[in-house]
């Protein structure tokens, strides 16, 4: 935890000429004054010019840096603040305004709105740091109440605060609150985080909806949970379509390194072209139960659904490093939005999650995934490269329901199982690709001290030789499989006929006898883990058994290839 004397330099952002255009927006609506930090301008501080102007008014700063000597107050306001302007009566923004905490036991800006439709506040070119607030809520922005808050370009580092030490969101009835993060906007980043005391290090939200655009948090703690995002009470994360990436990285908290959600919680986060939805090299870490690298999702009634997402490269060290769900919550995770173009196989993906202990051994129990009495449904996906002592892909435990489509789970490796199936849980796989794992014995243990069940059916199922495909006594059912060599679980023994395995490309080659294999059940969907369309019948092949291929890749007509089987 870094202590009170933090530095003063900033990371550097670019100035999106989107945020440009918009900081000359609304003019017209009210009052433009220009403030400046030796009060020669208009006002002779923000705080005056917040209290006196009408509403719709535009606040612009001329100075590179205010040093506040108490939090900036917006209550029941309209009106924009604009940073960045190199004079008074300068027509734009060229560059961002710090407002540096010189004060202690308050957030840099403190925003209440308890009016229906009196608080409409945009922030714009802004650096918010310095807070010191341990024993409080909000270190960078504290708001409260309802109404719409709009951050266009803004850092907020450097920040304490026991909760929500980059932003504290809390909506009051009757609501609502919105919040949107936008236009290049920073919670925090590399050695210039937010640290909560408590919970919520980078954005702690309750009750309040947040719209995440190209926005990054990072860099951010917590000692307890939510290291990146801390959300409760029904909030909800949702993405826009603001042009850029949406990045959770590089945060850290006991539980829920990146995200922790629970209570209610709704969590829709989607890619589309030219917009990367990562949540990657988060940690989990601590002295209680370190889980959740990633995303920890807890509490019926809380939902996480993302569509073509990255996951990967967090750590914890006791389970989940890439997705932890339990205790009645469910996760959702699939293709993007018209963001794989045809033959982009990695539109989504848990890879590179690692379990281990604080010497760097590995430790744990399921490393891409975890589903503890609680639901997930994954397809169009990768999980790969993932390490951990035991289960190093999936681990389904209590009264799980675990379903995967179209996945492809390569290159994990593990001490002992690569997915295990215990107590209740329940797994349904279809159309998989299981190939170059490393583990011991077998791949996927279906326990026998309660009623496990796993269905494997119309997936390619290949483990290294001497090991074993499924142990345990728990119920199984297979069916249209390759197994190869010895053709295991009555699968069939086909050589694989990957493309290019070696460098990842695991589509069939147009001679795989995986081809036309499978029958066709109904409710398949239309494309496969590539992109490419399902349930494409080779009517000319010699191996014509049925319209489906087995796996996570449908071979197509020539006239649909994508050329990698050129």
């Amino acid at each position: 935890m870094r202590h009170l004397n933090l530095p003063r330099s900033l990371p550097s952002r670019t100035l999106a000429l989107t945020t440009l255009l918009l900081a000359g927006a609304g003019a017209e609506a009210g009052t433009v004054a220009y403030v400046n930090a030796a009060g020669t301008c208009d006002y002779p501080t923000i705080q005056a010019a917040v209290n006196d102007l009408p509403a719709g008014s535009e606040i612009r700063l001329a100075s590179n840096e205010f040093v506040l000597n108490s939090a900036l107050s917006v209550f029941n306001r309209e009106v924009r603040i604009v940073g960045g302007y190199p004079a008074c009566g300068a027509p734009a923004s060229t560059s961002t305004t710090t407002l540096r905490a010189g004060f202690s036991g308050d957030a840099v800006v403190s925003i209440l709105g308890n009016v229906p439709g009196a608080l409409s506040l945009d922030l714009v070119n802004l650096d918010l740091v310095d807070a010191n607030n341990p024993t409080g809520n909000g270190g960078g922005m504290l708001v409260i109440g309802q109404g719409q808050i709009n951050l266009y370009n803004v850092g907020i580092f450097n920040n304490i605060a026991e909760d929500g030490a980059g932003i504290y969101l809390q909506s009051i009835a009757p609501g609502p609150l919105g919040v949107s993060l936008l236009a290049g906007t920073q919670v925090g980043a590399v050695g210039a985080g937010n640290d909560a005391l408590r919970i919520g290090g980078g954005v702690y939200c309750a009750g309040a909806r947040v719209r995440l655009g190209a926005t990054q948090i990072s860099g951010n703690s917590a000692a307890q949970s939510g290291g990146g995002v801390r959300a409760f009470d029904a909030c909800q994360l949702i993405s826009t379509a603001d042009v850029g990436d949406t990045r959770i990285d590089g945060n850290s908290a006991s539980e829920g390194g990146g995200i922790f959600a629970s209570s209610g919680t709704q969590i829709e986060l989607q890619s589309r072209p030219g917009q990367r939805l990562s949540i990657s090299g988060n940690v989990a870490q601590g002295d209680s139960s370190p889980r959740g690298g990633g995303v920890y999702l807890t509490n019926s009634g809380t939902q996480f659904i993302a569509h073509g997402a990255w996951i990967e490269n967090n750590q914890a060290q006791l389970t989940g490093a890439g997705l932890f769900v339990t205790n009645g919550a469910s996760a959702t995770l699939d293709r993007g939005t018209d963001a794989c173009a045809v033959g982009d196989d990695q539109c989504s993906r848990i890879a590179g999650n690692q379990l281990r202990n604080a010497d760097g051994s590995l430790s744990g129990n399921g490393a891409g995934v975890f589903v503890s009495s609680a639901q997930a449904s994954i397809s169009h996906t990768r999980i790969e490269n993932n390490s951990s002592f035991t289960a190093a892909a999936l681990r389904a435990s209590g009264s799980a329901q675990l379903l995967l489509s179209n996945v492809l789970i390569s290159q994990n490796s593990s001490s002992l199982r690569l997915i295990n199936i215990e107590g209740e849980a329940s797994a349904g796989l279809d159309l998989l690709t299981i190939a170059d794992n490393s583990f011991v014995g077998a791949a996927i243990n279906v326990s026998s001290t309660a009623p496990a069940a796993l269905s494997l059916a119309r997936s390619i199922f290949l483990v290294p030789e001497g090991n074993s495909h499924v142990s345990g006594a728990g119920a199984t059912q297979f069916s249209c499989l390759n197994t190869g060599a010895g053709g295991a679980l009555g699968g069939d023994a086909h050589l694989p006929a990957f493309f290019d395995a070696a460098n990842g490309i695991y589509r069939l080659r147009n001679d795989s006898q995986n081809l036309d294999r499978c029958t066709a059940m109904g409710g398949e969907s239309p494309v496969d883990l590539a992109g490419l369309p399902r349930v494409i019948d080779r009517p000319g092949t010699p191996n014509n058994i049925g319209p489906v291929d087995r796996g996570a890749f449908e071979d197509v007509e020539s006239l649909l290839m994508d050329g990698f089987e050129d």
